[in-house]
């Protein structure tokens, strides 16, 4: 599958590809900080909640749209 899509190898002088390196870096720090407040909303947290819940806040945030954003102006060359 991945074999079809057109992903360029990284290039950290484009433009495009430093800003999808950016949105990927504060996506991560947000997953951080939702994983914290998941722990202290859930004492029994299982990976199955964390994985649904963080699904959803990379949906609805502005972290995640930022990197769906990037990474389709990517595949689209």
């Amino acid at each position: 599958m991945w074999e079809l899509l057109p992903i360029p190898e990284f290039d950290g002088g484009d433009s495009l590809h430093a800003g999808k390196a950016d949105a990927g870096r504060r996506a991560a720090i947000g997953v951080e900080r939702e994983l914290e407040n998941l722990r202290q909303r859930y004492p029994r947290l299982t990976v199955t909640i964390a994985r649904r819940e963080i699904r959803r806040w990379l949906q609805e945030s502005a972290e995640g749209q930022r990197v769906e954003g990037v990474v389709g102006e990517l595949l689209r060359g």
